[in-house]
């Protein structure tokens, strides 16, 4: 049966009596296999995110609605931490006047500043040096594939809306792609991940070996 991955990412999964918000999941292109997921464990007054491989997962049944986390209390509490922090990457302070005034009449220079954040970022080594978290850091964030644009060999195809995956395997099967001006608004085409030609550096887009034209595949 295949699963949405926007709606495994906009729910919540059952961990015992817990019910616990899902932040990311994690994969690899080579495989499209679903490895890890991040949940919040923090509750209504803070975040603290753990990373759960996703051999933890059950899928939902008659009886529940939730995909579920085989995993004990303390267990829970051990888990490796994650948090998306991106640093000076994600700080642009290029575009800010050469030098500004402080709040107790000192100097100081914003691009300076940004690369001694930079600088900082790469030659500190990260707050959790966990296996967990040195893979997440080199795997696909799913977060980022929704929205992503799609392009085929003979232009633009759209965006990609979600990720279907198998809920036994946990193998990313189809991309849905729509919402551009090639298809009428609303229609979601599915195309398999095996048309994936590469992924553009930075993320920027994704290539598809399929045309604007070609009827869409069907699910199963």
């Amino acid at each position: 049966m295949l699963h949405s991955m926007k709606d495994l990412l906009s729910g919540r999964v059952a961990a015992g009596e817990r019910t616990l918000p899902v932040r990311e999941i994690f994969f690899r292109m080579r495989d499209w296999r679903l490895r890890y997921l991040a949940v919040d464990t923090g509750g209504w007054f803070g975040s603290d995110e753990v990373l759960l491989s996703t051999d933890l997962l059950a899928p939902p049944t008659a009886q529940r609605t939730e995909w579920a986390v085989e995993i004990p209390p303390d267990a829970l509490e051990t888990a490796p931490r994650w948090s998306d922090y991106s640093g000076a990457e994600g700080i642009d302070l290029t575009g800010w006047p050469p030098i500004m005034v402080g709040p107790f009449g000192g100097t100081y220079a914003p691009i300076l500043l940004y690369e001694q954040m930079l600088a900082q970022s790469e030659t500190e080594p990260s707050k959790d040096t966990s296996p967990e978290n040195d893979a997440v850091a080199r795997m696909q964030h799913a977060n980022s594939w929704l929205g992503l644009p799609a392009f085929g060999r003979d232009g633009e195809l759209g965006v990609i809306n979600d990720l279907l995956f198998e809920g036994d395997t946990l193998d990313i099967r189809w991309f849905l792609v729509g919402e551009s001006g090639v298809l009428p608004s609303g229609t979601d085409r599915e195309i398999s991940v095996d048309a994936v030609r590469y992924l553009a550096r930075q993320g920027s887009h994704l290539v598809l070996d399929v045309g604007q034209k070609e009827p869409p595949a069907k699910t199963t």
